[in-house]
């Protein structure tokens, strides 16, 4: 909250403080993200089964402050960033320590190219939806619960689930209005 009005800095303004060297700034993104990325990691390793979560969570943050440039270019994708980044880690820290479990086949380089056109596609996307609808998107992209986005929103169960499903058939309208079929 160093921006003088105490309101809080926007992710583009952490990023870009954390490249000048503010630490309070990756103090305040931690906060902000820290409890998304633990639910993320949990998802996968269970504290019943594996007891290196907090290994997992700090090499999400790690690796983020080691891509902190690439990510102040586009901070917009902060969010999604850091909860793929603990799924992918949580799903490698399994796969190391179970070994003898099968892997999955590698994944084909990524195409700029389509990666672009799915950005866009997304930008479109989040322009059409309502401000209800944009909550439930954001706090289903930080590994939050239908339920406890229901509670957070003051709606019911099914109806957080009704507008999620409602929102992934506007984003496949699009996908296929664009791809033209």
């Amino acid at each position: 909250m160093a921006n003088g009005n105490n309101s809080p800095r926007s992710d583009a303004e952490l990023l870009r403080a954390l490249g000048e060297g503010d630490e309070t700034a990756a103090q305040e993104l931690y906060e902000r993200y820290a409890r998304p990325v633990a639910k993320a990691v949990l998802k996968v390793l269970s504290p019943q089964r594996c007891n290196h979560q907090q290994e997992v969570i700090d090499d999400v943050w790690l690796t983020m402050l080691g891509e902190k440039k690439i990510l102040a270019a586009n901070p917009k994708y902060l969010p999604a960033y850091l909860i793929t980044a603990a799924r992918n880690r949580s799903f490698n820290h399994h796969r190391d320590v179970h070994k003898n479990l099968p892997t999955l086949p590698e994944a084909e380089p990524v195409d700029i190219q389509t990666s672009l056109e799915v950005s866009e596609l997304i930008d479109l996307l989040l322009k059409s939806l309502s401000p209800v609808e944009v909550q439930i998107v954001a706090r289903r992209m930080e590994g939050f619960s239908n339920r406890e986005i229901a509670d957070e929103l003051g709606l019911k169960e099914g109806k957080v689930k009704a507008i999620y499903g409602r929102v992934i058939g506007k984003f496949k309208k699009l996908a296929s209005n664009k791809s033209g079929r």
